[in-house]
């Protein structure tokens, strides 16, 4: 009974507001922050978030979070630790690293099978010029309170451009977006105007500002490069 209350309460908590739920940044590329947070719940509410992202080959892949709301009735998904789900403890990005294309309670027997079915993965397959919708639901005993959405993307709507490295390895490179360097796309050692689109998986990509390795069978995924070492264990390939 006394959870019944507490949900029925928390749609009309502070004063007559109905609960917020929002994610920023709303639209970015895929290293973007998924900031999410609720405002105008009761204080200690018990709050289930998920979101859901779909991939290259159909599947949806799901985060789940289980939060409870602080005095002011807010949940800062940032500072919130989650009590169950998908990831338990604080993580700023739990909601989007912790995605996986079954129900949290199935995911012992998801991560068994990848033994014998290495091919399932752990990691999305992305499409680098798609535009992903992440579908975010908050609820209280199964009825959802709240939704919105946010998009990412690795290189939507920006036109590649054919590059020659010295050496002449060929690639693809991505304008940047603002003042964002992007890293190039290498393809191998192949004819001018006849460098194919990136369609091989990443086990492991490593870009540094100063060098940037590449063979004909490993690429690097078209992101924000950064200072220091980073990794993309995304699995990528281009429509």
């Amino acid at each position: 009974m006394l959870l019944r209350v507490l949900c029925a309460c928390a749609t009309a908590a502070a004063g007559t507001e109905a609960p917020q739920l929002s994610v920023t940044p709303s639209t970015g590329p895929v290293d973007a922050p998924l900031h999410v947070a609720m405002r105008n719940l009761l204080p200690g509410t018990r709050v289930k978030v998920s979101a859901a992202r779909p991939d290259a080959r159909g599947r949806n892949w799901t985060a789940v979070g289980v939060y409870l709301a602080d005095a002011s009735g807010t949940i800062d998904v940032d500072v919130s630790p989650s009590l169950e789900g998908s990831y338990t403890g604080v993580s700023p990005h739990g909601l989007w690293c912790s995605a996986l294309p079954v129900a949290p309670e199935k995911v012992h027997e998801y991560l068994a099978d990848l033994r014998e079915h290495p091919e399932l993965g752990t990691s999305p397959y992305l499409d680098v010029s798609a535009l992903y919708t992440v579908s975010i639901a908050a609820s209280i005993e199964g009825k959802v309170i709240a939704t919105a959405t946010a998009t990412r993307s690795y290189a939507n709507g920006i036109v590649p451009e054919e590059v020659t490295a010295p050496g002449g390895v060929r690639g693809r490179f991505y304008p940047p977006r603002g003042s964002l360097p992007v890293c190039p796309s290498w393809c191998s050692r192949v004819p001018a105007g006849d460098c194919p689109r990136p369609r091989r998986r990443f086990s492991l990509a490593t870009a540094t500002r100063r060098s940037l390795r590449a063979s004909s069978t490993t690429r690097i995924c078209p992101r924000p490069c950064v200072r220091s070492r980073s990794r993309a264990f995304a699995r990528v390939r281009s429509g």
